[in-house]
């Protein structure tokens, strides 16, 4: 009898573990170039998914340059199977602003419409290479679901992801 109590207590474990969902709104940080870039990935129901993030690179030459990126997309999990596609022509990537240097402060003085100028000649560059960008985002393609709890995903591709509500 308490071996039968037993198995049936793993298999209600094994249902309950494989009828956790991924739908919801993951937060992960990723390092690229040793800079730490925090992620939302949301999983929506009908297989429609999102990934956004904020970071900031350093230019001397013209100061921190503050980036939005969102990636939309669609995903199909089957099983541990994990399959997600990125739509470059859904998705962008654009500087939000620029926390200018002191030298740029100055022109800017002069020049206050440079401000804008300079912020759309970089979206553009960026619209030009967002492609190509999304494209090489670190959640993309076929991935196994190595751990899936209430709280906890963890993602294997190239290397694993560990996301978190």
């Amino acid at each position: 009898m308490k071996k039968i109590i037993s198995l049936a207590a793993l298999l209600l474990l094994a249902l309950s573990v494989s009828a956790q969902s991924i739908v919801g709104k993951w937060k992960t940080t990723v390092v690229e170039d040793g800079e730490k870039i925090p992620m939302v990935i949301t999983f929506k129901d009908k297989g429609v998914m999102t990934i956004s993030s904020q970071t900031k690179q350093s230019e001397p030459e013209v100061g921190t340059i503050h980036i939005s990126l969102k990636a939309n997309g669609t995903y199909k999990q089957d099983g541990n199977k994990l399959f997600v596609t990125l739509d470059p022509k859904k998705s962008r990537v654009e500087v939000s602003r620029i926390d200018f240097n002191t030298s740029m402060k100055a022109m800017l003085l002069v020049q206050p419409e440079m401000e804008q100028q300079v912020i759309e000649m970089m979206n553009s560059e960026l619209r030009k290479h967002s492609g190509e960008l999304v494209k090489e985002m670190p959640l993309a393609g076929d991935i196994t679901i190595k751990e899936l709890t209430d709280k906890k995903l963890v993602l294997t591709g190239e290397e694993d992801v560990v996301l978190t509500r």
